[in-house]
């Protein structure tokens, strides 16, 4: 491949990562969609530019101040990763739920994000997803059977007797839409934040 074509193809991938990131940030000051693992797909393009930089950069000096620089970014990145991955903060609703739930109290949330983590922490409890966006992603949430079952609608609880622990995501919608004027009183609430990912975990307690 020629040495123009080599740089017109550079100046082209980091021109397309650039305008994605950019992209992608204009449409996050409306709508939360700037997360590391949407950009992982397009790294690629990053790897490849830098890489042809450093191949073709003769002067030493340039190469080690470009590794030094992705070495410092990579420490950084790993250790902000770390604080927010393990921060005590990301089990406060654990806590909270494991000293307060009873084994016959079923589980209903809105959120597959939270409700995941519930999931894989309280198996013994029945658990709902309530697919309200009808995702079609059956298949995977199979991997938080048999404690969840994916669910279209809330009529299943039309008959239920008991406690029931509502956990969203954003606000106290999901209890206001569904349960306030259906015969459920309401009995306490929590709200938690985790650093890992911002979750926001609303639990409500009502029953029946």
């Amino acid at each position: 491949m020629k040495k123009s074509t080599q740089k017109k193809w550079t100046v082209w991938a980091i021109g397309l990562y650039l305008l994605v990131i950019v992209f992608a940030f204009i449409l996050s000051l409306k709508t939360p969609i700037l997360f590391a693992r949407y950009l992982f797909t397009i790294t690629g393009l990053f790897i490849f530019a830098l890489s042809y930089i450093i191949a073709k950069e003769e002067k030493k000096s340039i190469v080690i101040l470009f590794a030094a620089i992705m070495l410092a970014l990579s420490v950084y990145n790993n250790i902000a990763l770390i604080k927010a991955n393990y921060a005590e903060s990301n089990l406060k609703q654990i806590d909270y739920l494991a000293e307060e739930i009873q084994p016959n109290d079923i589980i209903v949330y809105s959120n597959i994000g939270i409700g995941s983590v519930i999931a894989t922490h309280f198996t013994e409890n029945k658990q709902y997803f309530y697919n309200a966006e009808n995702w079609d992603a059956a298949a995977a949430f199979q991997a938080y059977a048999p404690q969840m079952t994916t669910v279209a609608d809330l009529s299943f609880l039309n008959n239920y007797t008991g406690r029931i622990w509502l956990i969203d995501s954003e606000n106290f919608d999901f209890y206001n839409r569904a349960f306030k004027d259906n015969g459920y009183s309401f009995k306490s609430s929590e709200i938690f934040f985790t650093a890992y990912q911002n979750y926001r975990y609303n639990m409500v307690l009502i029953e029946k």
